[in-house]
């Protein structure tokens, strides 16, 4: 999630997800059908959990651009990190990196 000025103040996990839906992981997917009553709330904030800022995690490791690839890699394994928020000299939202967009990295310099 982003503030007006595109910087980044949370970012909503699978895992956050799961755990504001109360789904067990080891569980199969629920049905479209669970989902059917689900509506949005309009206005941008709620008490209600569909509100991507009551479910969001913050505040959010972020990384620059400028960052080298391989500084990712202690990063995203010894936070636990399944993907991080790349932003720009401004901290704005630039894009995202994810673990396998680092493997591939990571392998195309090996092969290269």
């Amino acid at each position: 999630m982003v503030d007006r000025a595109r910087r980044v103040i949370g970012i909503v996990t699978l895992i956050d997800f799961i755990k504001q839906a109360r789904l067990d992981p080891r569980d199969p997917p629920p049905s479209v059908s669970r989902c059917a009553g689900c509506r949005a709330t309009p206005g941008p904030s709620s008490d209600k959990p569909e509100v991507v800022g009551q479910i969001m995690a913050h505040p959010v490791f972020t990384v620059g651009q400028e960052e080298g690839v391989v500084e990712l890699v202690p990063r995203l394994s010894d936070l636990g990190l399944h993907h991080i928020p790349v932003v720009d000299g401004e901290r704005r939202l630039a894009g995202m990196v994810t673990q396998s967009d680092l493997v591939a990295a990571l392998y195309r310099a090996q092969a290269g």
